[in-house]
């Protein structure tokens, strides 16, 4: 098997920047991310939430089994413990956080065969910006967006959970950073639009750009683009009967441990932004040049019909073996029946394989056609990677 090293300009590595777009629905804390409904109730993920890992997961049974060591029909089980502990509970809740560590350590070699927590993520209103590390972070990560914006200097240390509305986006669903002007809010009262806010300014302030209340056209909120934080300090009024009827309220449902009803049901809140991803994508040029790579070693291009015997000279003092001639199968057709055209040195290639620094194969690329060269021919194969 020849093998060849990869010249400086044979490998090219380029980054595609894309922007996903999300949509989060919330209506009665009924959550719903880009249109997704649930439908089967034994789904491994709730409603609301991104699975973030594969699972095989059986709906016979309900259970979600990473590692399958049983027969088919019977309960699976999922790993082995390696520590001890009292108590052992696995809990099937979707939340994230949910399961401790030393829920998760039965006795040595327990075989654990139950529901498993379900690894997923979603956004989040945070309730408690006053009594949690929210307060103290987040007038710090303000600093870097001064020279954006001066709306970011009123973000104190002094707020209270009346005066501020916190929605976390997690990093898995915007990726580097949320796109600067991507960000929507729209209110909604008894299914009519009652305000959006945007960053159409593309510098973090949250802007009212339409609906009633004496904010329309004012700062509403602040956008940490880098963090995933969306800040909502306008208590005015947008609807003038009920509660929850300010941007204070925007978002009330949305994984915050809100219950259904209280006049949920009449609300509804969208959010729109994109993220910011970037795909690295490697390119590799590997060359078959003329003169090279016209030798097989599989076993099928021996002609063994004209295959010799071999020998063995022991006469006298004289011993010696002489190996088997064999001659190559001469695959090159004619356009004459029944004859063969001259001889030439003729492979096909099928599969290109990739080797590290210490010869261990990384990657094997597969033609969709074998490749036919002769001596005479030249090719370049180009392979593509994305990481």
């Amino acid at each position: 098997m020849s093998k060849f090293k990869f010249n400086k300009e044979d490998v090219y590595v380029n980054r595609t920047k894309t922007y996903p777009d999300y949509k989060i629905f919330v209506n009665d804390a009924n959550v719903t991310i880009n249109n997704d409904v649930v439908t089967n109730v034994s789904s491994a993920v709730s409603a609301g939430y991104q699975s973030l890992y594969e699972y095989n997961f059986d709906t016979r049974f309900g259970n979600i089994h990473p590692f399958i060591t049983y027969g088919e029909n019977n309960v699976k089980q999922i790993f082995r413990s390696q520590t001890t502990s009292s108590n052992f509970v696995v809990t099937s809740s979707q939340g994230p956080n949910q399961v401790l560590h030393s829920q998760l350590a039965p006795n040595i070699g327990d075989n654990i065969a139950s529901s498993y927590v379900s690894m997923t993520a979603s956004l989040q209103r945070i309730t408690t910006v006053s009594s949690s590390y929210y307060r103290y972070a987040l007038p710090n990560l303000a600093k870097n967006y001064y020279l954006h914006s001066p709306s970011f200097a009123n973000v104190t240390t002094g707020s209270t959970d009346s005066d501020v509305n916190l929605i976390n986006i997690p990093q898995v669903m915007f990726g580097s950073s949320v796109k600067k002007g991507s960000v929507e809010l729209n209110f909604y009262a008894t299914g009519t639009l009652v305000a959006t806010a945007t960053d159409h300014r593309q510098n973090g302030e949250l802007v009212q750009i339409n609906g009633t209340g004496s904010v329309s056209g004012s700062v509403v909120g602040l956008v940490f683009y880098n963090e995933g934080l969306i800040y909502l300090s306008s208590s005015a009024a947008l609807y003038d009967t009920g509660s929850m009827h300010s941007w204070l309220d925007f978002g009330t449902g949305l994984h915050d441990g809100t219950a259904t009803g209280l006049g949920l049901e009449e609300r509804s809140f969208e959010i729109k932004y994109k993220g910011t991803n970037y795909v690295n994508t490697m390119t590799m040029f590997c060359h078959a040049k003329a003169g090279e790579l016209n030798l097989s070693n599989n076993p099928t291009s021996i002609d063994r019909s004209e295959e010799t015997t071999f020998a063995i000279s022991d006469t006298g003092s004289t011993k010696g073996f002489e190996e088997r001639q064999k001659k190559v199968k001469n695959v090159v057709s004619s356009s004459f029946e029944n004859l063969n055209d001259d001889f030439k040195k003729t492979t096909y290639i099928s599969k290109i394989n990739m080797y590290d620094d210490k010869g261990n194969l990384i990657g094997v690329a597969s033609l969709a056609q074998p490749i036919r060269k002769e001596e005479n021919n030249d090719y370049t194969f180009k392979i593509e990677i994305d990481t």
